[in-house]
């Protein structure tokens, strides 16, 4: 089981948007069902999961580029809701969401269907954990006895096109040179962490932020581009 949490080949946001998906149609036909039945507290549960479901897959689109029209719109909301709930951005977060809609979904969804859903959501909370954790402590340990100089110029080394930012593929190899090796869901959590304007690369300062330990995170959120003051930062370091 811990092998195929993570090496498995499904990234960990594509397991968040079935979960969601499937989230979103069960609780709507539990609503329904508890509707007619004359269960207002269990439809009312299911509305939560329904509208849950809803800011969950906003939330798994949040390293999204915005596209046109419509699109535009729904990288708007994403943007509102990296601003506002900050927290749920994260694995960790995110965790906590299908934790909680799970637990739901198995309480009061009254059907298999329903419970099935319920334990996915369970299955991916648990796996989001896990792999969050283990990335982490794998990019604490990167470049130890390594000066910043020395840091910066491996940074360098490996953006191979010279945008001053990488790819996940020069962020794997970059890791492995400075002796962490990142499985595929491992270096999707490092993006996750290290990521903090939503680009989808790392820029040399989001990676040496974290490098450095020194208050990674106020850096990185409060930075231009973050779309966070330097106080919404400090509330968000104090939540997590």
């Amino acid at each position: 089981l811990k092998t195929s949490i993570l090496e498995g080949s499904v990234e960990l946001t594509t397991l968040g948007v079935l979960g969601s998906t499937a989230m979103l149609v069960v609780s709507l036909l539990c609503f329904l069902g508890n509707f007619l039945s004359l269960s207002p507290v269990r439809a009312l549960l299911m509305v939560y999961c329904f509208l849950g479901a809803i800011v969950m897959l906003l939330l798994e689109g949040i390293h999204q580029r915005p596209g046109h029209g419509m699109f535009a719109k729904v990288a708007a909301v994403r943007i509102i809701l990296y601003q506002e709930l900050h927290f749920f951005t994260t694995l960790t977060g995110r965790a906590v969401g299908y934790a909680f809609f799970g637990s739901l979904m198995l309480a009061n969804s009254r059907s298999w269907l329903g419970a099935a859903v319920g334990a996915y959501l369970l299955f991916v909370a648990v796996a989001m954990i896990f792999v969050g954790v283990r990335s982490s402590a794998k990019l604490n340990s990167l470049g130890e006895g390594m000066s910043e100089s020395e840091v910066i110029a491996k940074f360098d080394a490996h953006d191979t096109d010279h945008d001053g930012k990488l790819a996940r593929a020069e962020l794997t190899n970059l890791c492995a040179e400075l002796g962490t090796t990142l499985s595929a869901r491992e270096l999707e959590a490092a993006l996750h962490l290290l990521d903090a304007d939503q680009s989808g690369t790392v820029d040399k300062t989001e990676f040496l932020a974290w490098w450095s330990g020194k208050s990674w995170q106020r850096s990185l959120l409060s930075r231009p581009g973050a779309s966070l003051p330097v106080s919404a930062a400090d509330d968000v370091i104090q939540m997590t």
